[in-house]
């Protein structure tokens, strides 16, 4: 099955189930573009999920330097980067992450630190 890009805007939430009983816990990968130090563009895929349809991309501003992933309600957990590397096609370094437990949601924030929210 093919995936359709989907552009995100800032602040526009992104839904999914945490887990699921056959597929175990949500998972998402996200490739990094950088450009003379800088974060460009983030590539964003769905893992473990049912019903995929969409990966979501979206285009940072020109003076972000760092990628955070954090859950915004203190009740969760920080998400879970356990696989790291080089994506070959998008030649960038990419991270994969199990979503906190619980969680519904993320959007995007961006500012000298572009932020992932999980809610």
């Amino acid at each position: 099955m093919k995936l359709i890009e989907k552009k995100l805007k800032v602040g526009e939430p992104v839904e999914f189930k945490s887990t699921d009983k056959d597929y175990g816990r949500a998972e998402f990968s996200i490739c990094q573009i950088w450009k003379r130090n800088r974060l460009k563009k983030l590539y964003i895929y769905p893992h473990q999920q049912r019903d995929v349809k969409y990966f979501y991309t979206i285009e940072t501003a020109s003076h972000c330097d760092r990628l955070s992933l954090c859950s915004s309600v203190n009740a969760l957990e920080n998400p879970n980067i356990w696989v790291h590397g080089w994506c070959k096609e998008h030649n960038s370094p990419f991270i994969r992450f199990y979503v906190p437990k619980y969680s519904k949601r993320f959007y995007i924030d961006l500012l000298q630190i572009t932020y992932i929210h999980f809610e």
